[in-house]
């Protein structure tokens, strides 16, 4: 039988968009459209007939407004109910269950709909066939169609529930690692801090019992090498010499150059995790607007203030404690230097005595396979106690950066977690 289409909509948006939604996404795709099909006799009367088309169209007019307001006042209570749960922290699989629940009842909407729209277009067609008897004879065939897509939620609220929070974790896996860099700098200079101030006690009384012996002569000097090399090739222990004070100045030396480096490593490290810091503050914050700034929770605003300011008590915290190490690694610099003028003066007073070793004196120690003298462990002074300092306030800080920590402490009971 030929169609006549008696009501069309074929986007319902503008009819059942609800304003203020936070949770439910807005309906889309919904159509609605009535045909009734005609007996080919008639048609072409029917078609001309349009009293009766008007009457027919008002009448699916008036059951597509119903469904709309329907639909409407549904996505009305379903919103109030996602939006409690949301407050609540509900967990997804319970809004996924209430949501199966809502596109079960706008399924119910739609049935009834097109029941409806039936009806009132069978209920104007039966009453003008009564008058008109010849239209008795003939059927008539209504197909009415309401198609609307399942509801859905918003999508940040799937992306908060579904991922991990990751803002700002490369940055704070930098920062521990430098922080372990910064420890792992401070043991060498406590290391090279050590064996500078045991080299510069060691070299200082032997100098003081080579200078006596040196005040006696050339020969008494070439005399004592003689007797030192002597007495550490076969007791394993030789008494202050020239080339003794030798050693233990080029030991002081090399290690002074070493805590130089490290220091301006070390100075290096923690001021890149100060930058490294900021690139923490940003990403961090980043991924959390980006989830509460759309979290449709009445409590959002006010909890990306609360995690703000957390995150800031943090950095506040360990930005404390980067000046704090930098002050001691300018503490441990400004040793270093007062190390080497000491250093330097001890060299003043070694140079006129190693002028007294002779050729002779390097001929015997060689064919004596010379050794250097092993030495026991001694006191530190300044540079040695700063560098220990140093190490030891590191690693509390380094371990209050991790990620992990970060995390557990700034989204403690918000919505994130």
């Amino acid at each position: 039988m030929p169609a006549i289409t008696i009501f069309a909509k074929p986007n319902m948006s503008s009819d059942v968009t609800i304003s203020g939604l936070k949770v439910l996404a807005p309906p889309k795709g919904w159509r609605f459209t009535v045909d009734v099909d005609f007996d080919a006799k008639i048609v072409k009367s029917i078609e001309k007939d349009t009293i009766l088309l008007k009457e027919m169209n008002e009448a699916a007019s008036k059951v597509y407004k119903q469904t709309c307001d329907s639909i409407k006042g549904k996505y009305t209570a379903f919103e109030k109910l996602f939006q409690g749960m949301v407050d609540k922290g509900a967990p997804k699989s319970v809004i996924d269950q209430n949501l199966a629940g809502f596109n079960k009842s706008l399924d119910s909407d739609r049935e009834i709909g097109q029941i409806g729209a039936r009806q009132a277009i069978e209920g104007v067609w039966k009453k003008w066939a009564s008058k008109k008897k010849e239209y008795l004879m003939y059927k008539i065939k209504i197909g009415v169609t309401i198609f609307g897509a399942a509801a859905s939620l918003i999508v940040s609220i799937a992306l908060m529930a579904a991922t991990p929070f990751t803002g700002g974790a490369s940055a704070a896996i930098g920062i521990v690692g430098m922080w372990k860099s910064a420890l792992t700098i401070g043991k060498e200079i406590v290391s090279a801090a050590a064996e500078i101030e045991k080299s510069q006690k060691v070299l200082s009384t032997y100098m003081k019992a080579v200078e006596a012996i040196a005040k006696k002569g050339k020969a008494a000097a070439k005399a004592n090498e003689y007797s030192a090399a002597f007495v550490k090739q076969f007791l394993g222990e030789a008494q202050p010499n020239i080339k003794g004070c030798g050693s233990q100045l080029g030991t002081i030396q090399q290690k002074l150059t070493g805590v130089e480096v490290k220091a301006h490593q070390c100075g290096k490290t923690l001021n890149g995790i100060l930058d490294a810091q900021e690139k923490l503050r940003v990403e961090f914050m980043k991924e959390v607007t980006a989830k509460l700034g759309k979290h449709p929770s009445k409590d959002a605003p006010a909890q990306i203030k609360l995690i703000e300011a957390r995150l800031q008590t943090l950095l506040n915290a360990n930005y404390t404690q980067v000046q704090i190490f930098l002050g001691k690694t300018e503490t441990i610099h400004a040793r270093f230097k007062a190390a080497e003028v000491e250093t330097e003066k001890l060299e003043a007073r070694l140079k006129p005595l190693m002028a007294l070793r002779g050729v002779d004196n390097k001929i015997i120690e060689n064919l004596l396979y010379f050794v250097d003298m092993p030495l026991g462990a001694l006191n530190g002074n300044a540079l040695s106690t700063a560098s220990s300092d140093l190490v030891q306030g590191l690693v509390p800080v380094a371990s209050s950066m991790a990620y992990d920590k970060i995390t557990g402490v700034v989204l403690d009971k918000t919505l994130l977690v």
